[in-house]
């Protein structure tokens, strides 16, 4: 079996959310003010806030308030994920944090002062952050978004929900994990505004939350199959469901990506459930998406999800055939980034089914791509 060899965050141990919470309201106690105003501001009430700061209860156990503390406090929402072996740790942390917000910076005193903010300033905000995503620094982006949230300019109100997207994406990049945040932003987006209608993107994303909270744990370890079974079926359930809504409702030309996630998270589902895998589910799929599809042979993601489907069928010889044409033709087509992300996909799937085709894949993918990137 191929091991998921991502990065990961090991975590012996933590603080407890009440002891960041006391931290921080401390901190910022120009903001926080006392219980009561600080409980209007989240929607929480006086008890509970005051159950948090007295540390009378070890979590902040719903994923709004979380959220809610961040947008007011301006941080970024993985200071709830992120681990700290002590109360020092952590003050010595936020007092970093701190010192941005405080910079010397004008504008930047200006606003925690004021909460207010030129609607050019906050558009230049919104740019810069998300250059910073596109560089992969998410907790740079996520702290402007903080600023932007604190802010009482009229392009926050006018581009709310766009911001939220945003925000939501970067909490659910491999960086942050921060999935209970993401999912919380983008159930107000699906049920609330109805954003989702006009940008499906927003299933997508809320399926892929489900399905990541579902097969890892805070850490970023693989859950055991019986524990997913026991505590994560539903999650599970929900990630198939909105990924077949999105394939539903998506151009045809989209469709692809909902329904190759479809078919990788079903076969995973089998397998976690000890059952026979069922081909002719994702037969039937692909066989439907090839009428409507018309694969852009110059697009990396169309050929990959194609030559993973035709893996997941059985015909991993073709699958190979495809992608060794593309890759023949021209690599440059394909960033460390995009390879990287399809080897991802395939170690998850590979460590919950051990599918000797998807092996077979993986190891052609992996060498070819060594390969193009040493020249050879």
């Amino acid at each position: 079996m191929i091991d998921y060899d991502e990065s990961i965050d090991k975590r012996s141990f933590n603080i407890t959310d009440s002891q960041k919470f006391a931290i921080i309201s401390k901190a910022f106690s120009e903001i926080f003010v006392n219980d009561e105003i600080f409980a209007k501001k989240i929607g929480a009430s006086k008890a509970g806030v005051n159950y948090w700061r007295n540390q009378k209860t070890k979590n902040i156990k719903k994923a709004k308030f979380r959220a809610n503390i961040c947008t007011v406090f301006g941080l970024v929402s993985d200071v709830w994920s992120r681990s700290f072996p002590s109360e020092d740790s952590f003050k010595k942390e936020l007092q970093n944090m701190k010192k941005i917000r405080s910079s010397t910076n004008k504008l930047d005193r200006y606003i925690m002062k004021n909460n207010e903010i030129e609607n050019e300033t906050v558009q230049a905000f919104f740019d810069q952050a998300k250059e910073y995503a596109k560089e992969k620094e998410m907790r740079k982006a996520l702290n402007l978004i903080g600023k932007i949230e604190n802010s009482d300019s009229s392009f926050l109100y006018k581009y709310k929900n766009e911001i939220q997207h945003k925000k939501a994406i970067w909490l659910s990049t491999d960086e942050i994990k921060d999935w209970d945040g993401a999912i919380h932003i983008l159930k107000d987006l699906y049920f609330s505004s109805q954003y989702h209608l006009e940008k499906h993107e927003v299933i997508t994303l809320i399926a892929s939350n489900y399905k990541r909270k579902a097969l890892f744990d805070e850490n970023g370890d693989y859950r055991e199959k019986e524990d997913i079974n026991k505590n994560n079926s539903d999650l599970l359930a929900q990630s198939l469901a909105l990924y077949d809504e999105a394939y539903e409702l998506k151009d045809s030309q989209e469709k692809y990506y909902d329904a190759i996630n479809f078919a990788y998270l079903y076969k995973i589902v089998d397998a976690i459930e000890g059952e026979e895998s069922e081909d002719s589910r994702v037969s039937e799929l692909y066989k439907e998406l090839k009428q409507v599809w018309r694969i852009n042979n110059n697009s990396w993601w169309e050929v990959i999800s194609n030559a993973e489907f035709l893996m997941l069928t059985g015909d991993t010889r073709r699958a190979i055939s495809n992608v060794q044409l593309f890759l023949g033709q021209d690599s440059n087509k394909i960033s460390n980034l995009d390879m990287e992300g399809t080897l991802r996909q395939l170690r998850i799937y590979i460590h919950f089914t051990e599918d000797e085709n998807s092996i077979e894949f993986y190891e052609y993918l992996r060498i070819s791509w060594e390969g193009i990137r040493k020249g050879l």
